[in-house]
């Protein structure tokens, strides 16, 4: 087999498996049929990307260099689980998230937690609106503290309450 290999390519995410961005392509033609092979390695640890092949009758012109190589990037930039457990991290991130009542206050009336930043004091509680046009703000807690008026001011981020955990007996 006729192997040629391709300087470091640009543009590519870092290995899988030890972080390196030093990589490069081998583009192969096999003597005994109308095959040519691409991949992408690192070359740090030497990982291997999905195996490309492309045939072509013998009177067809061969894939281009071009294309190989370029088919052998998508491969390795094609990662389904990597992609899957980001995704997953991100939905969980975004679920614990604090939210600023500057960005958003929660549904009227839902138990929430929220956090008082002048007793640095995490509550369990809900947010109402005691006028029409929900200016004038009242959050109570669920040991019967409120906050209302200026005293609002103190409260800086609020989350939706998490689910408690199902006790299997």
């Amino acid at each position: 087999m006729n192997t040629k290999s391709v300087t470091k390519t640009e543009g590519l995410p870092p290995c899988p498996f030890c972080g390196s961005e030093d990589y490069y392509i081998t583009l192969t033609d096999n003597p005994f049929s109308y095959d040519t092979y691409s991949t992408a390695h690192c070359s740090k640890c030497h990982a291997t990307g999905p195996f490309v092949a492309e045939s072509y009758l013998e009177d067809e012109p061969k894939p281009a260099r071009d294309y190989m190589e370029t088919v052998a990037k998508e491969k390795w930039q094609t990662r389904p689980i990597e992609d899957e457990l980001r995704a997953r991290i991100a939905e969980l991130e975004e679920a614990q998230r604090w939210i600023p009542v500057t960005e958003g206050l929660p549904e009227f009336g839902t138990s929430i937690l929220f956090y008082d930043s002048i007793l640095e004091r995490t509550n369990k509680g809900t947010c109402t609106a005691l006028n029409r046009d929900k200016t004038n703000l009242q959050w109570l807690t669920d040991d019967g503290i409120y906050y209302h008026g200026n005293r609002c001011e103190y409260i800086t981020h609020w989350k939706e309450e998490p689910e408690l955990p199902e006790v299997q007996e």
